[in-house]
């Protein structure tokens, strides 16, 4: 935005309550105005009045005014929610602690019925 010339820009200017009013920021450099899209390039505050000299950009202005764009975005956003789902409380939640997986081992060749193992299996070194 700073090789923009003056010629380029567009000056919009309000009264401090009029900008709060009506102007919707997308960011600290952005906003919306009567459904289009301004860039602001610098601003100027004098007494209650707030000048901004603005890039306006009309190609965003044209994808905001595009519904089809509009679905997109809010299908994407939702398509992203859904992949991570919230913790699940679970009665089957099974405890990792070291006692559980001591009693897990310990009983694992009897549920192969496989008593003759020798549990814990054999140190070695």
């Amino acid at each position: 935005m700073a090789e923009v010339s003056n010629k380029q820009l567009v000056t919009l200017s309000f009264t401090l309550k009029e900008a709060k009013q009506h102007l919707k920021w997308e960011h600290e450099k952005e906003f919306e105005y009567q459904g289009e899209m301004y860039d602001v390039v610098r601003k100027e505050i004098k007494g209650d009045i707030i000048f901004y000299h603005c890039w306006w950009d009309h190609e965003e202005t044209a994808l905001n005014q595009n519904p089809t764009r509009k679905n997109q975005e809010t299908s994407l956003v939702q398509f992203f929610k859904n992949l991570v789902s919230p913790p699940q409380k679970s009665d089957l939640a099974i405890n990792f602690s070291v006692k559980n997986h001591q009693n897990i081992f310990r009983n694992y060749p009897t549920l192969l019925g496989e008593s003759n193992l020798v549990v814990p299996p054999p140190q070695f070194g």
